[in-house]
């Protein structure tokens, strides 16, 4: 929950930029959910937000190093509830 004008600051791993890595990614989601208790190596991030009526205001895509990509592409970034949604009367 957000109060008003509030931000979702966020850093999280989702769907490669690269139509290799996602390949790669698609096989090994279900061993990674396993492995870490559900998470997914595919989510598109952006879309999510989106999804959850947040507007993103700021966004970076980048793989973090020491990994191999498929485990790696992270979104990171800040996102809010429009004005309309976000504004509170009474």
């Amino acid at each position: 929950m957000l109060r008003p004008g509030g931000q979702l600051h966020f850093v999280e791993h989702g769907v490669a930029p690269e139509e290799n890595v996602r390949r790669w990614q698609a096989r090994l989601n279900r061993l990674q959910q396993r492995w870490v208790g559900g998470c997914n190596l595919d989510r598109d991030i952006p879309e999510l937000l989106r999804l959850g009526g947040m507007v993103v205001s700021h966004l970076e895509c980048y793989y973090g190093q020491g990994e191999p990509k498929a485990l790696a592409a992270m979104y990171e970034g800040a996102a809010g509830r429009p004005r309309a949604f976000g504004s509170h009367t009474g």
